[in-house]
């Protein structure tokens, strides 16, 4: 076998038909029936909302795991299937200057009136906040999303700190993804995650896909499951791009994600690191090793996708 993911995956020509079962950021989903391995996820969620609409009292979902696992899939899912409920979503966008209150830019855009009025004036986390509690007292239930938390200002950052301490005064889900494998210990996240009252929040850790889930995958576009399986790890994002290109090469799209996410650590690392000589050092002594890892002659490394991320552990 020449590429992790190449032509010896293949065992015939191309599928007849496309499962409904793929799970990827770039090819949206469409109801929770299309996600493999998410009922216990979907079900907190519920839960939780259900919660949520008995009491009036809010709650708050956070939703870890490494990039590409599933966690837009999840919340995109949960939230077609909501009835009866307001949803109001905002990301954390990928800048090298991370925007102030930045998903609260996405949110107030759909709210209008004084919480888009204070956020285009550039007001700070404590006066926006007072306005988005006051916003979602007005429409009961609402759902408010905020996306890849990770890479949040520090406004936006404090917000949520605020805004988990007055969680239950409002009639509101509130769920927030972020990739557990980019926040290192001293991640300013880490802290703002350790700090979460432990009454009002529940925690959600997305997994890989196991052999059975990527066989279903697999089984229409005639793949080796098993050895697609150990070459991507059963991240979702990696084994869906792949027999979307059907199983023959592996798509730029990963390449580049590959490449992007190990930028990012280098620069996160360099970042923190700038004071500190040793460890500058020891950023640039990897070089360009970092960035490369992942990708050997147009595939994944088997060793990069398959193996497991290193996880710090969350308080409970």
């Amino acid at each position: 076998m020449c590429d992790p993911i190449g032509g010896h995956l293949r065992r015939g020509g191309n599928p007849t038909r496309r499962t409904t079962a793929l799970i990827s950021p770039t090819r949206p989903i469409e109801t929770a029936e299309h996600l493999l391995e998410r009922t216990p996820e979907l079900d907190a969620l519920g839960d939780a909302l259900r919660a949520v609409r008995a009491t009036r009292r809010g709650r708050l979902v956070v939703v870890g795991g490494e990039a590409g696992i599933g966690k837009t899939a999840l919340v995109q899912a949960f939230c077609l299937n909501i009835a009866a409920a307001r949803v109001l979503t905002g990301a954390c966008e990928a800048l090298q200057t991370a925007r102030p209150l930045g998903p609260l830019v996405d949110i107030a855009s759909e709210t209008g009136g004084e919480l888009e009025w204070l956020v285009e004036r550039g007001s700070g986390p404590i006066e926006v906040l007072a306005a988005l509690l006051g916003e979602l007292r007005k429409r009961p239930p609402n759902v408010v999303v905020i996306e890849d938390l990770n890479r949040a200002d520090g406004a936006t950052l404090d917000l949520v700190r605020l805004l988990a301490r007055r969680i239950e005064t409002v009639p509101a889900l509130v769920v927030i993804t972020y990739r557990d494998d980019e926040v290192g210990r001293t991640d300013p996240l880490r802290r703002v995650l350790g700090e979460l009252p432990r009454t009002s929040v529940d925690r959600l850790q997305l997994e890989r896909l196991s052999e059975g889930a990527v066989d279903d995958l697999a089984r229409p576009y005639e793949v080796d499951s098993a050895e697609l399986h150990r070459v991507t790890g059963g991240n979702p994002f990696y084994v869906t791009e792949a027999l979307a290109a059907g199983g023959t090469t592996l798509p730029e799209s990963v390449r580049d994600a590959v490449l992007a996410r190990a930028a990012g650590r280098r620069t996160g690392a360099a970042r923190r690191g700038r004071d500190r000589p040793a460890a500058r050092g020891a950023v640039a002594a990897r070089g360009d090793r970092g960035g490369r890892a992942g990708v050997r002659r147009g595939g994944l490394d088997v060793g990069d996708a398959a193996r497991p991320p290193r996880r710090h552990r969350l308080p409970p």
